[in-house]
């Protein structure tokens, strides 16, 4: 395939269809910072689930998140 032939057949391709992540499930671990933040919008606007994740800066007094059983 000549180089013409190759920028031909790429004019056809929408950039953003390589991009797709239909039917994936991504994880993001500290979601709520700028760049964690904007990784689940970008995941999200290209399809996919998005489980986002950060930590509490500090165990709120009074709540049980650290209890065991």
């Amino acid at each position: 395939m000549t180089h013409c032939q190759r920028a031909e057949v790429l004019k056809n391709i929408d950039v953003r269809d390589l991009f797709l992540l239909n039917s994936r499930t991504i994880i993001v671990t500290g979601a709520t910072g700028g760049l964690g933040l904007q990784v689940v919008k970008a995941t999200l606007e290209a399809g996919a689930d998005v489980v986002a994740i950060d930590q509490s800066p500090s165990i709120p007094e009074g709540d049980d998140w650290g209890a065991t059983t």
